[in-house]
């Protein structure tokens, strides 16, 4: 019986949020971000995320080291690449 009642307050709580107008898991603060590096070694990072004392661990770098250089470039952070390629 108890399952019967609590099993059924998650949707009914959604519900009453709804019919609120509240939405769940929506953000708080839109921090933007930038892609960095090449097409083949790009990844996004949120612009307000680094600064420039913050340092940063690179894995599996590759033979494309232009994400990490844009990174240090645009944040003046300290970068640590690391990988096994031999090249």
């Amino acid at each position: 019986m108890l399952r019967e009642v609590f099993g059924r307050f998650p949707p009914l709580y959604r519900q009453i949020n709804r019919a609120r107008g509240y939405r769940l898991h929506e953000p708080t603060v839109d921090l933007g971000y930038a892609v960095l590096g090449t097409t083949y070694g790009a990844w996004t990072v949120p612009d307000g995320l680094l600064k420039p004392d913050s340092v940063v661990y690179s894995f599996g770098l590759g033979e494309d080291i232009s994400f990490d250089l844009a990174v240090i470039e645009r944040f003046g952070c300290k970068v640590h690449g690391f990988d096994p390629t031999p090249i």
